[in-house]
């Protein structure tokens, strides 16, 4: 983020608060401001999209909360401990290296002052804090207590995120590139960090605390089976995705180029961030498409055609987005192209790293974000040209360049210093806050509020009303993931049950129930094997002389065939259903034991009285 530009005497910022084009500058940065918080409905339809449809309203929610929460914890702390640095009788900073003291609760902020404390600059630092408690949002839903992320969104704006924005981009900060006054005279290895919009700062934060929360919180039911198997919780709406990637990409033209923090005079900077960002989302989500691609086609050899993925290609662009918002202003488009690439190709296989370490992340927020950020650090250590360095960084005091640019190897250093340091604050503050939470009982809901979905248990009901509820909570979440036949992709309902229950059917869990369940848990090893468990459990509630035929000795014969998977009396149904909601898979659930939440012994009355009248 920078505060300057080479036609002014940066020795003082009188010159900007006094100058002719100040008016000018601030309309800029506050226009800025604007298009990075409309970043939060690009947010939102990302969210809602990656999840399946009975958490939309639960997800939205949080996102929502964040704008709320963060603004709170900024206006309090938050930005005191980012920007209130002393000034000293001749104007130049004088702060602590690692915090900021003054500005609490804005007092003594002036509304209309110098580039560095304001109204409006206190109005886009604070979309930034915002972005950055967002990220979490995504990679923990589905099964996080609101009261949670209330708690959480404040802590992460008042105190975690400000100390790495004081450190790196405050005229104070231990780390910081812009230690120009006579007082702050010295830099990191030489050099200082060049973090331009924050791909360290906000996305390498906000990647970092949504890695440590999804290992704190666990994954969602049935995620992981112990067999090895991850089941495929594909989100419910892929429009609503596609609407979500173009719209941060949107907002990132605010994000990249506004943190030049002016444009009068400032014209090439600013051009070379939104050139950059244009260029390196690009690639990156080309990278990524044809990456997963490959891999698909190599890995199931009988896939009769290559399978183009719009979530890897889409999830890819952002991470191209967030790789190039530490550069942007100070390298060439050749060099954001590269960025690009290496970030969709590299996206891809940290999204498999993530799934390989066992940590849940809806929204890929954690290979977008966290290798993003790390990725984006790096590259401009690398990349970085000294000549855009002076133009964004203009101070008079030589500054070293990437390594592949002619630099020493300075400033590749401090890149390394940066990404040590941020990702070891913020795990270092955010495991032990989630922890706490967790043994509070305060940040997981409960098994059988997961099962039903958090619209219904939490939110007044679906996010979608006067529609039939999608297929596995009309027949009931447990139900039906624990109904998948073994060894078969097509989780449907088998034909020769009884037909599902209405669609408005609702399962409410009870302590019978929970008690029938650990009675299952010792049931014999055969009901693995059969092809339909809804099928089983609907049979044993028949009375003995409606139950399946049984071979009591060789004079009856065989016993009637059973139809097998691909008899589909009942999959027109439903497969309408999942057409309605987008859901085009169902997770695959085979440890029948764990999965299935549905009283044991017995379905609850709800269901026994619809297939009766069915």
């Amino acid at each position: 983020m920078s505060t300057s530009s080479p036609d002014v005497d940066y020795g003082s910022l009188a010159a900007l608060e006094d100058g002719p084009f100040h008016d000018l500058n601030a309309q800029f940065v506050l226009n800025s401001g604007y298009l990075v918080f409309f970043m939060h409905c690009g947010f939102a339809m990302i969210s809602v999209g990656c999840v399946r449809q009975r958490f939309a309203k639960h997800v939205a929610l949080l996102v929502l909360m964040d704008s709320c929460a963060s603004a709170l914890g900024w206006y309090l702390t938050g930005y005191a401990f980012a920007w209130g640095d002393n000034t000293s009788a001749d104007g130049n900073a004088n702060g602590n290296y690692f915090i900021g003291t003054n500005f609490f609760a804005m007092h003594a902020l002036a509304p209309y002052a110098d580039n560095v404390n304001s109204f409006y600059l206190w109005f886009f630092q604070w979309a930034f804090a915002a972005t950055a408690c967002t990220i979490v949002s995504g990679a923990i839903a589905e099964r996080t207590k609101f009261e949670a992320y209330i708690i959480y969104s404040f802590f992460m704006a008042a105190w975690v995120y400000p100390i790495v924005v004081h450190a790196c981009w405050s005229q104070s900060g231990w780390e910081s590139h812009f230690r120009t006054s006579p007082l702050e005279p010295h830099f990191l290895v030489g050099s200082g960090v060049i973090d331009f919009a924050g791909s360290g700062v906000v996305h390498m934060t906000g990647g970092f605390a949504a890695a440590a929360g999804c290992w704190v919180l666990g994954p969602r039911m049935g995620r992981f089976l112990p067999d090895g198997t991850v089941a495929d919780y594909s989100g419910h709406n892929t429009s609503l995705f596609v609407l979500g990637v173009f719209i941060l990409w949107f907002g990132w033209y605010g994000f990249n180029p506004g943190s030049q923090l002016a444009i009068v005079h400032d014209v090439v900077p600013v051009s070379s961030a939104a050139v950059s960002t244009t260029l390196s989302p690009a690639c990156a989500g080309l990278s990524s498409l044809f990456t997963k691609t490959i891999i698909a086609k190599f890995t199931d050899k009988g896939a009769a055609h290559f399978v183009y993925d719009v979530g890897k290609m889409g999830n890819g662009a952002l991470c191209g987005l967030a790789a190039i918002t530490a550069s942007c202003a100070v390298v060439h488009p050749w060099a954001a192209i590269v960025i690009g690439l290496v970030a969709g190709f590299g996206f891809v296989c940290f999204s498999q790293l993530v799934v390989w370490c066992r940590l849940d992340d809806p929204l890929d927020a954690i290979s977008v974000h966290a290798f993003g950020g790390v990725w984006g650090v790096l590259a401009t250590g690398f990349f970085a040209a000294e000549q855009l360095i002076d133009q964004s960084y203009p101070s008079g005091t030589p500054r070293d360049a990437g390594v592949f640019q002619g630099g020493s190897g300075r400033l590749l250093a401090a890149q390394l210093i940066h990404i040590v340091w941020v990702a070891g604050w913020v795990l270092a503050n955010m495991i032990p806050f989630f922890y706490i939470l967790k043994k509070l009982h305060l940040f997981r809901v409960s098994p059988e509020d997961e099962a039903l979905g958090l619209d219904a248990s939490y939110h007044g009901g679906s996010a979608y009303p006067g529609e039939s509820e999608d297929v596995a909570f009309s027949w009931g979440p447990s139900v039906l993931e624990s109904s998948v036949r073994k060894g078969s992709s097509n989780p449907g309902p088998d034909p020769s049950a009884s037909n599902p229950p209405p669609a408005t059917t609702n399962v409410v869990l009870s302590k019978e129930a929970k008690a029938q369940q650990r009675t299952l848990e010792n049931m014999q090893s055969d009901i693995m094997d059969l092809q339909n468990t809804v099928r089983k459990l609907l049979a044993q509630q028949q009375p003995q002389s409606q139950s399946l035929p049984r071979r009591s000795s060789p004079e009856q014969g065989p016993r009637p065939a059973q139809p097998g998977p691909k008899a589909t009396a009942l999959q027109p149904l439903e497969d309408t259903r999942m057409r309605q909601r987008g859901l085009t898979h169902m997770p695959p659930q085979q440890n029948v034991q764990q999965q299935i939440q549905q009283p044991r012994n017995g379905l609850p009355d709800g269901l026994q009285a619809a297939d009766k009248q069915l």
